[in-house]
């Protein structure tokens, strides 16, 4: 409800919902299908494990996840226990950056049985928008925020720090968000700030030409595929510390990481983007763009055809 995405699949691709199946009528699918690879989100659903403990040493069995190491006592059990339902079930593991990597390794899978750049933007689609930062006469003054209304993705903050920045030290920039969720009719409003409701993929191309800056504000974000997508697209960025893509896509270069669930952090990489110039925020925006294609949808289809033939599939 949060995310009403209206998905178009390729004819070749054939989509089953979970609930239309118990674990054993699942195990009996797979059984019929024969698949050579399969890929699983996460542990949690014991019906997946089943399936994945089954197939293990006939065909890959690939663990997707997102996790982060944070060293948690969680973690730590985990990690003790992993060998009973984790690395006997699955032969390798695909992760989106560096700190997901590290807990697979901590889990038990072995370094070569880790790839990385599991999360990736559809790069071809996004680097079309950034002539749209570089060619403006003036750089569009607007901020961006992507993400459902939700505690979590701290919605809440930044339009704190918008407003409070707005009263501190008045400006010309603005505040666009797109999204829905249940915090949605709680939010205060301001002449400066537009909320746009949810915006379909199809339909982004409105909000990547007007607005310059982006800005994810997540109290938790193991990783942030969106932070990519606007890197590729050119766009400054300003990220919490909780977001999991800011390593591998945010630098000195092209934004600004502020300290997660802090205000005054948060207000203080925005009025850095305020006071800069129309050339300093085109520079931050080609820097993005290059950032942004240090990983590309052609390095992720490279990947999982290397996942395979690893195993010995292809």
């Amino acid at each position: 409800n949060n995310a009403p995405f209206n998905f178009e699949y390729p004819e070749n691709v054939f989509i089953h919902t979970r609930t239309s199946f118990s674990n054993q009528s699942l195990l009996r699918f797979v059984e019929t299908l024969q698949p050579s690879v399969i890929t699983s989100s996460g542990w949690r659903d014991l019906g997946y494990l089943k399936v994945c403990r089954l197939m293990h040493g006939k065909i890959p069995t690939v663990l997707l996840m997102d996790n982060q190491w944070r060293n948690s006592l969680k973690q730590r059990v985990f990690c003790l226990f992993s060998h009973k339902w984790i690395t006997s079930v699955f032969t390798s593991v695909w992760v989106p950056g560096p700190s997901q990597k590290l807990y697979a390794i901590k889990l038990g899978f072995k370094p070569e049985a880790v790839f990385e750049g599991l999360l990736s933007a559809d790069t071809d689609f996004f680097r079309q928008y950034t002539l749209f930062r570089l060619e403006a006469g003036i750089f569009p003054q607007r901020f961006l925020f992507i993400g459902r209304y939700k505690k979590e993705k701290g919605i809440d903050l930044l339009i704190r720090a918008f407003i409070e920045l707005q009263k501190e030290q008045p400006n010309n920039w603005e505040l666009w968000c797109a999204g829905t969720g249940p915090l949605v009719n709680k939010i205060v409003p301001h002449p400066k700030i537009r909320h746009l409701g949810f915006v379909q993929p199809q339909h982004m191309h409105n909000l990547l030409e007007k607005t310059g800056v982006f800005i994810l504000p997540s109290r938790f974000e193991p990783w942030g595929v969106v932070v990519q997508e606007m890197a590729v697209a050119g766009f400054p960025l300003i990220v919490s510390s909780e977001v999991g893509a800011a390593i591998n896509f945010v630098d000195n270069n092209n934004g600004y990481v502020f300290v997660n669930k802090n205000v005054e952090s948060l207000k203080l990489a925005m009025k850095n983007i305020i006071g800069m110039n129309n050339q300093q925020l085109k520079q931050m925006a080609g820097n993005s763009a290059q950032i942004g294609l240090s990983h590309t949808t052609q390095k992720w289809v490279e990947t999982i055809f290397k996942i395979i033939k690893g195993q010995g599939v292809v």
